[in-house]
């Protein structure tokens, strides 16, 4: 190989560096090397998500300790092609780059491995802005922006608009202090927010709250009559990967809903345990077909399981066609803000308890229904719980999400069947007593007037969920939502007992 005097004293120059480089590592104290060395140490986890066929998906790892650190990234065992960086960025990604990633650290002293981050690749991901538990303290709202996220967004925008006799002076108050927001109030009653995080992080897959939009309320106006409504102008709804990549999301409005009573309590009459829950409708539209979910119903002191006593039906399908359900848990305090000065626990939510992520399957999960929810109208609904020894109490976790309707449709060849008796008990409750054979299927129907229920006897509005019959009498409880569209008032109600062929 012929070299060039110019070559020849670079390669001189790079010599006597390393030769001195030897010499100067020789003779140094061994106390001092020991401590200059140390091998890799990981402290920031590789994040798995979920991303859609043909998007982005970008790991990164975080590491200390002597440097040059080498990185190496594997997927599902095998080395990464070009996987040596502190990021892995998985471009335009298919079904079969789904599976596990982790990443190899090392250097002089020694190496670290990653613990697992799974990557799972869809025909279609559920990313969407959402609205979570309104908040109230004094004349101020706060109204929670939560982000469905795969573990890819870098920055979302989205523009919110509210009824300006309910609202105004809105704010926006995030969580991420690291983030830049630019908050638009260009155009009357709407609020327009573009947020984005540093070019190298992304929000955490899952859900997550991106901070609260807080309001003025004015006198006479409840939390829930915001009038609020997700729109494209002045800022549009979008996401953005790093670098800017647009990716697909969607925005709705989600019903609010918060506990009357912390606990579910005993009701001697009925042998069921109650809770009642308040759901209400936010938005400028009419909300149709809300399911209340229950999860988390575990065994009583007998391990007997917990049954959802008046749940109408289970899932066949994973809520707004997503498995991972956002399951909203009350908490001792809801949050806190430095310009509110109260608790910020739901801030925190993975950590405080006050937020439960269930995944998997919800083929059997039971649920009830409520239906027509007015805009700002709020509906208290009452859940009944069977516990075998009547005296463990009831965990449920609930959610609360639009779906499609429950359809019942009594069959013409139903019989009546004669109700005993039919007295209103106390306040918003009726009792029907009437008397069933084994096994048979019994549905309780209802009206205001007698008129209106002899109208059409067999698409009157009907009780869920029906009457399992035991081979005797049956106290029937109409205590309103989800089991009656409202609650019975001041025993203007009248009955009809159906049994099914």
């Amino acid at each position: 190989m012929h070299l060039s005097s110019f070559d020849v004293r670079r390669h001189a120059r790079v010599a006597a560096v390393i030769c001195c480089g030897l010499i100067a590592w020789l003779v140094a104290p061994r106390a001092a090397l020991t401590q200059s060395i140390t091998p890799p140490t990981i402290t920031r986890q590789p994040v798995g998500g979920n991303a859609g066929i043909g998007e982005n998906f970008a790991f990164s790892v975080a590491a200390t300790g002597t440097e040059p650190l080498n990185y190496q990234w594997f997927f599902n065992g095998s080395t990464v092609a070009g996987g040596t960086g502190s990021r892995l960025l998985l471009t335009n990604v298919n079904v079969a780059q789904a599976g596990i990633y982790f990443v190899s650290v090392s250097n002089i002293a020694g190496s670290a491995v990653s613990s697992n981050a799974v990557l799972g690749v869809q025909t279609e991901v559920p990313r969407r802005l959402g609205t979570g538990r309104i908040l109230q303290l004094g004349s101020q709202v706060g109204v929670p922006i939560i982000l469905r996220a795969s573990g890819q967004e870098n920055a979302i925008s989205f523009s919110l608009r509210y009824d300006a006799k309910a609202y105004s002076n809105p704010a926006f108050l995030t969580i991420y202090s690291n983030a830049v927001i630019n908050l638009t109030l260009s155009q009357p009653a709407v609020a327009g927010l573009a947020m984005a995080l540093p070019a190298d992080e992304t929000f955490r897959a899952g859900y997550r709250l991106v901070g609260i939009m807080r309001f003025d309320l004015a006198a006479g106006y409840q939390s829930v009559q915001g009038g609020l409504a997700f729109v494209t102008n002045p800022v549009p709804i979008a996401a953005f990967s790093p670098g800017a990549a647009p990716l697909p999301i969607s925005a709705s409005i989600q019903p609010h809903r918060v506990l009357s009573t912390s606990n579910p309590q005993l009701n001697s009459q009925s042998g069921l345990f109650e809770q009642r829950l308040v759901i209400g409708n936010p938005s400028a539209e009419v909300m149709t077909n809300l399911n209340i979910a229950v999860y988390g119903l575990s065994a009583d002191s007998s391990s007997n399981g917990v049954t959802f006593f008046n749940a109408q039906a289970n899932l066949v399908t994973c809520p707004l066609n997503d498995c991972a359900v956002y399951v909203e848990c009350e908490c001792s305090c809801d949050f806190y803000d430095p310009f509110w000065g109260f608790c910020y626990g739901y801030a925190y939510c993975s950590d405080n308890d006050c937020n439960t992520y269930v995944t998997g399957t919800t083929v059997s999960t039971p649920y009830a229904q409520v239906n027509n929810l007015l805009p700002g109208e709020s509906r208290e609904v009452t859940l009944e719980f069977y516990v075998t020894d009547h005296r463990t109490v009831p965990k449920p976790l609930y959610s609360v999400s639009r779906a499609d309707p429950i359809v019942t449709l009594v069959s013409p060849n139903s019989s009546p069947v004669t109700i005993i008796a039919s007295r209103y008990t106390a306040d918003h409750v009726f009792l029907v007593e009437f008397t069933t054979d084994p096994g048979g299927t019994y549905y309780v129907q209802y009206a205001s007037t007698p008129e209106e229920l002899a109208a059409n006897p067999y698409q009157a509005k009907t009780a869920l969920p029906p009457v399992k019959g035991t081979g005797g009498s049956v106290q029937w409880i109409d205590n309103g939502p989800p089991k009656t569209e409202s609650p019975p008032v001041n025993g203007a109600r009248f009955y009809r007992v159906m049994r099914s062929p």
